[in-house]
């Protein structure tokens, strides 16, 4: 069975780039472009991997979508995407369990590297 990935990144052309790239190494990618896309996503589909922008919108954020996946007990793991890093975004990423961060722009190598 697939491995399921969830894209969760505001910029479009990245999020298609993502989906694209995993789904061309064997996996079944979704792209979403909100928080509450993802909100939705998340309770229909568990996705094994959940890759999240940092920032993707002036209200909301990936760790916001972090932390929804750790309150609802989901076991996706999670890597956090960024261009903007920040000390206590990272103290808040680490402590909802993020696996790693990666650097803007990134491509699924060094997604797939970070986990």
């Amino acid at each position: 069975m697939k491995k399921i990935v969830l894209i969760v990144d505001d910029d479009s052309s990245l999020n298609a780039q993502l989906v694209r790239a995993f789904n061309e190494r064997g996996y079944h990618a979704l792209g979403v472009l909100s928080f509450e896309e993802a909100l939705d996503t998340l309770e229909r589909v568990q996705p094994d991997l959940v890759v999240l922008d940092l920032r993707l919108s002036k209200t909301h954020s990936g760790i916001d979508v972090l932390r929804e996946i750790r309150e609802k007990n989901y076991s996706s793991k999670a890597v956090m995407l960024t261009g903007f890093g920040s000390i206590p975004a990272a103290i808040e990423a680490t402590r909802l369990g993020i696996e790693d961060f990666v650097a803007k722009p990134a491509d699924v190598d060094d997604i797939l590297f970070a986990l």
